[in-house]
Order: C-alpha cells, then sequence, then structure tokens
C-alpha cells in the first residue's frame, strides 16, 4: 500500500471535521511508514496513535450531530464503534506479529475513505440546516456550539494533544495522593477483552440452547 493523499471530494465543508480527518490520514501515512521501515515499535506507537486520535474524533462527531438533532446518529455510533474495535483487534494481533500491519493497511485508507464520502457526507444537509456551523471571518464554517466547540476549532491539532487556550499562569492546588489510574490503552483493552467476554457468553447460551431437545425429541 502507498501513502495516502487528501482530496477535495473528501471535504465536508466543516471546518473542524475536515482537519480531523486529515490528521487520521497522517496517522495513517505515520503507520504505513514504520512498516516500510520495518520498525515493529513504532508501527505498534503510531497505531496507538491513530486509535486515540480516531477515538477522539469520533466522539466530538457524535455530540455534535446529536446536537444537530441527527436522525441516523445511533447507527453512525454503531460504525464508529465497529471500526475502533478493529483497530484494537489490530493493535493486539500487531504486539505478536508485526506483519499484521500489512493487512490493516490494506484496508484502512478504503474504510477511512468510504466512510467520509458516505456516511458523513450524509450528515453535512441536516447539520447546515441545524445551523451548528456559522462561517467565520475566513469564510470557514466553524461550529458556534459544544463544550469542546472553541477547542476543537481554534486550536492546531499536535498529535491530538492540544495546547491550553489561556497561557495565564494559574495556581493549582495539588491533589492528593491516588491509586494510580489505568492508561488508555489498559482502558481500551479492557474494554475489548469485556466485549469478547460477553460474545463468548452469549455463544455459551446458544450452544446450551442447540443441547436443548427439539421437536419429537422433547417428549422423551
Amino acid at each position: 500500500m502507498a501513502h495516502i493523499f487528501w482530496t477535495a471530494d473528501l471535504d465536508t465543508g466543516f471546518h473542524d471535521i475536515d482537519e480531523q480527518h486529515k490528521q487520521l490520514v497522517h496517522h495513517i501515512n505515520e503507520l504505513h511508514a514504520a512498516h516500510e521501515a520495518q520498525n515493529a515499535e513504532q508501527m505498534n506507537i503510531s497505531l496507538f496513535d491513530l486509535i486515540s486520535c480516531t477515538m477522539n474524533h469520533f466522539a466530538y462527531e457524535e455530540e455534535m450531530l446529536a446536537e444537530s438533532g441527527y436522525h441516523l446518529l445511533e447507527a453512525h455510533k454503531r460504525v464508529h464503534q465497529n471500526f475502533v474495535d478493529k483497530l484494537v483487534e489490530y493493535q493486539m494481533k500487531m504486539m505478536e506479529n508485526p506483519n499484521v500491519a500489512e493487512e490493516l493497511l490494506n484496508i484502512l485508507d478504503g474504510w477511512l475513505f468510504r466512510h467520509i464520502r458516505i456516511n458523513d457526507h450524509g450528515y453535512i444537509n441536516m447539520v447546515t440546516q441545524a445551523g451548528t456551523y456559522q462561517k467565520d471571518a475566513n469564510g470557514n464554517l466553524v461550529r458556534t456550539s459544544g463544550a469542546d466547540a472553541a477547542l476543537f476549532s481554534n486550536v492546531a491539532f499536535d498529535g491530538w494533544e492540544t495546547q491550553s487556550l489561556n497561557p495565564e499562569p494559574t495556581t493549582v492546588e495539588t491533589p492528593p495522593p491516588t491509586s494510580p489510574q489505568p492508561t488508555a490503552w489498559e482502558r481500551l483493552v479492557a474494554q475489548h477483552e469485556q466485549k469478547l467476554a460477553q460474545e463468548q457468553n452469549q455463544n455459551q447460551d446458544d450452544d446450551d440452547d442447540d443441547d436443548k431437545p427439539r421437536g419429537w425429541a422433547a417428549t422423551f
């Protein structure tokens, strides 16, 4: 797979959403570069960055769609969750077998660009009519509401770590010691393992049902 490039037909017209999509493309290309260099450690780092970036973008987009009253929000969220689950699966596989990266790269650009052109472009009219975005001084459509609207619209992305909008120094009280919190990756793995356990329990229930006698056999 070659590096992928952003093209004008992928634009939604919403400045923040388009910038976030471009960051996803950037992280996919970073993963591709690490794969070309056969750098297993960097591949895992790049994929983790992609997962983190993807989850931040999905959460932001879903909040925006909820504000806009988008009627297909739940279906859109399911598509998002399925993609995140798949990325986490590949991250876990890559930790044991770096060659899996090639398989992932072969599907990433196709999925992302299809999702943008079909699913994301499908909400443009409704979001526009809802007035969720207004033109700024530069003619860009920017989000006008939402807790994180200003943060995501006006601060440049750098690995999805944003700088504070208020550079003024503030006095912060030192919080009391707390127990170590799980890392983002540990939370991702825990969520994935929980989902697998639920699926296994469901499969076991189905197997138990299959063992029950049916029809004429139920009379014995």
